[in-house]
Parts: C-alpha cells; sequence; structure tokens
C-alpha cells in the first residue's frame, strides 16, 4: 500500500528505485508485480516490509496496457568454476586415462534454466586424445565433447551436454595416448561460465610425465626395424672386407 493517492487517469512512478534481496544460492530468477486500487494485501502477500514507505511520484504515462506483468532478473550472486585437471604419465605407446572437468565452488547452484557454461582441454603436445567416452540412456558414446577441427585445437565440452546429464561432478575421463617424449610438454584446462566473476583461478595445466618406450615396445616400431636393418647391412659388409684382406694376405 502506497501512502500516496492517485488520481484517476494519472501515471506515477516510485520515488526511490525497488531493492530486493535474493536468496544466496539465486543466479537469477522472475519477479512479479501486480497493481490494485483496492486498499487491502492481495492474497499470497503476507508480510509487511521493513523498510521506509515507497512514494509515488507523478510521471509522464508509460502506457502501461495491464496490472500485472513479470520482470526477469540476475542477481549478483556468482557459481565459481574451477578446473579439474590431472597429470598424464605413462611410457611412450601406453594409452592412460586422466579426468577432466570443472569443479563448481558455488555459492550459486545451477538448478533452472540457467547456462550451465563449458570448459576447453588443450592436451600436451606429444599426445593424442583417442576418446572421452560416456554413457547416456544405455548408449556408450566415444566422444563426449566436441572435437577440435585442427590439431593442436582444443576439445570442447558444453556441461549442458548429455555426457553430463545427471552428473553429480562435471568431470569425465580422456583417454589419451603418449606418442613421444617432450620436455616441459603441458596441456591446459580451461573452464568459462557467465555465472563466474573470478578469473584467476580458470586455467590450469595438465603436464606431461613419458617414460621411455619398454624394449620390446621399440623393436616392434618401424623405425627401429630400418635402424636393425641398416646395422645388419653394415655388418654384412664388414666381414666381407675382412675376408677380402684375408685373401689377399694369403
Amino acid at each position: 500500500m502506497f501512502p500516496t493517492k492517485a488520481a484517476p487517469g494519472a501515471a506515477y512512478r516510485t520515488g526511490a528505485p525497488l531493492a530486493y534481496v535474493a536468496a544466496g544460492e539465486e543466479l537469477s530468477g522472475t519477479l512479479s508485480y501486480s497493481w490494485s486500487a483496492t486498499p487491502e494485501k492481495p492474497d499470497g502477500h503476507t508480510v509487511r516490509g521493513t523498510g521506509a514507505p515507497v512514494a509515488l511520484v507523478r510521471t509522464v504515462d508509460g502506457g502501461f496496457d495491464a496490472v500485472h506483468g513479470t520482470v526477469e532478473v540476475e542477481t549478483t550472486v556468482q557459481a565459481d568454476h574451477r578446473p579439474v585437471t590431472g597429470s598424464i604419465r605413462g611410457r611412450v605407446g601406453d594409452t592412460v586415462d586422466v579426468r577432466l572437468g570443472a569443479e563448481d565452488l558455488g555459492p550459486g547452484r545451477l538448478e533452472g534454466d540457467e547456462v550451465k557454461g563449458r570448459f576447453e582441454v588443450v592436451p600436451p603436445e606429444g599426445t593424442t586424445v583417442t576418446s572421452i567416452p560416456y554413457a547416456f540412456e544405455e548408449t556408450d558414446h566415444a566422444w563426449g565433447c566436441a572435437r577440435p577441427e585442427r590439431r593442436g585445437g582444443a576439445f570442447v565440452c558444453d556441461l549442458g551436454g548429455e555426457a553430463f546429464a545427471g552428473n553429480g561432478s562435471a568431470d569425465i575421463v580422456f583417454r589419451v595416448r603418449i606418442d613421444r617424449q617432450v620436455a616441459g610438454a603441458r596441456g591446459t584446462v580451461r573452464t568459462y561460465h557467465p555465472y563466474d566473476r573470478t578469473p584467476g583461478n580458470d586455467t590450469a595445466v595438465i603436464p606431461l610425465d613419458a617414460s621411455p618406450a619398454p624394449a620390446y615396445r621399440a623393436l616392434r616400431h618401424p623405425t627401429a626395424w630400418v635402424a636393425l636393418a641398416a646395422s645388419a647391412g653394415a655388418a654384412v659388409v664388414l666381414v666381407r672386407a675382412v675376408r677380402r684382406r684375408r685373401g689377399k694376405a694369403g
């Protein structure tokens, strides 16, 4: 109820902005408003405010054609995300699992239609992502994130996609093949979220800790056979040269 009486046919605005305090975890919401000339409390609004009375100030007609409506709002609450990361550790030729993703630190909670955000993964040099497996509605899929269009690009993981549906934690297993040793190689995990207002913790590294391939695996590699063939050829030439020298000496 306003202390100022409204004149018929006149337009008014509030003498001060209306302020609302959202719940601690609300990122967005809807405000409903209505206008009535009847001096009584509307149904469902039985709590009296504690602030100073809001006055009405005469203004130019804004062309309102209804006595009620809604306003979509976003709060100042944030949903801070930071990367989930791990090391890629193994021998050259191994395919290993590493869990990557985004951890929700709050305090806001994504419970409605808010954009869920994403995280992007650039693997370390010397590695190849062979699959990002997940299951959805009893069906197994090989790729839970969008693959880059070019080599060295980022895998984009949409947290609103089916790979993360019903997943309490927003992370997923990357299967990575270690192709070669690269000193100091590191990949990155970076989170993106429209409600994240703390950018300082949005990026983390993915270290590569690669050991040499075992001997049996190295022998299976085509380049190893080329090297062995070259060595064998050199040995044959050496034996022939020795035999020729012995023949001349006799």
